[in-house]
């Protein structure tokens, strides 16, 4: 493990650190803004499933503006179906020097 001093911390601004770690949070679980909030089922303890739909990612194209940027190809939105089992915790920590 690796200790964070209290010279690292005091050279932190804490308002930046909520943003800074909910946006990557939601960088990297994009589950919850992909998936509709109502589900089927019921979570009564750990263990226990629901299912959710879930809109797919579009592929998207990059185009450039005076070359190829005027037309682009459209998508038909997709939705599948998936099953959430409520036996997963996401934890983070730091190690501080008393």
């Amino acid at each position: 493990m690796s200790a964070t001093t209290l010279a690292e911390v005091s050279a932190q601004i804490q308002k930046y650190w909520s943003p800074l770690f909910t946006k990557q949070l939601r960088e990297s679980l994009l589950l919850g803004s992909l998936v509709d909030r109502k589900y089927n089922g019921q979570i009564n303890r750990g263990g226990d499933t629901v299912r959710v739909s879930q809109v797919n990612a579009p592929t998207g194209q990059l185009l450039t503006v005076g070359t190829d940027a005027d037309s682009f190809n459209s998508e038909a939105i997709s939705t599948n179906y998936i099953d959430i089992k409520a036996d997963k915790r996401a934890v983070s920590s730091y190690e501080f020097q008393d």
